[in-house]
C-alpha cells in the first residue's frame, strides 16, 4: 500500500488497514501534513496491478472531508 500527496508519496508510519467484506484503512492527518482544523481532505482509491489502474473508487472525482478536532 502507498499513499501519496500532490503525486509525492508520503510516510505511511501509523496507518492501518483491514481488509475482507470491506476494505478499512486509517491514515494519520499529520502523515498528510493536515493539522489544522477544516483542513480539507480530498482522495480517491486506486488498485494498480503490474504498473496498470485497474479498478479506482470514485470512478470520477473524489472523495473530499475535512480534518475535525
Amino acid at each position: 500500500m502507498q499513499f501519496f500527496r500532490n503525486d509525492m508519496p508520503v510516510g505511511e508510519a501509523g496507518t492501518e488497514a483491514a481488509a475482507d467484506l470491506l476494505f478499512e484503512v486509517a491514515v494519520p492527518f499529520r502523515s498528510l501534513g493536515l493539522t489544522k482544523p477544516n483542513d480539507r481532505v480530498q482522495f480517491y482509491f486506486e488498485l494498480i496491478k503490474d504498473g496498470h489502474a485497474v479498478e479506482r473508487v470514485p470512478q470520477e472525482g473524489a472523495i473530499e472531508t475535512f480534518v475535525h478536532r
